[in-house]
C-alpha cells in the first residue's frame, strides 16, 4: 500500500489508499457473510468435494 500513496503522492496518495483499504474491508466483509454460521448450523456435517476419499478397503494378506 506504501508504494501506491507515494507513487501518487501528497492527499491525493493517502485518500487512494484509504480508498482501497475500504474496498478490500468490504470485499472480506461481504465473502464472510455468504456461508453464515450460527447456532442453527454450527454442527452440521459437511463435505468437501475437494478432499472427500474413498472409503479405506482392507488389504489382502
Amino acid at each position: 500500500m506504501w508504494w501506491l500513496g507515494h507513487l501518487i503522492g501528497g492527499a491525493a496518495g493517502g485518500i487512494a489508499m484509504t480508498l482501497v483499504l475500504v474496498a478490500v474491508s468490504i470485499t472480506v466483509y461481504v465473502r464472510s457473510r455468504k456461508d453464515d454460521v450460527g447456532a442453527h448450523n454450527v454442527n452440521d456435517e459437511w463435505s468437501d468435494e475437494k478432499t472427500a476419499r474413498p472409503a479405506a478397503q482392507p488389504a489382502d494378506v
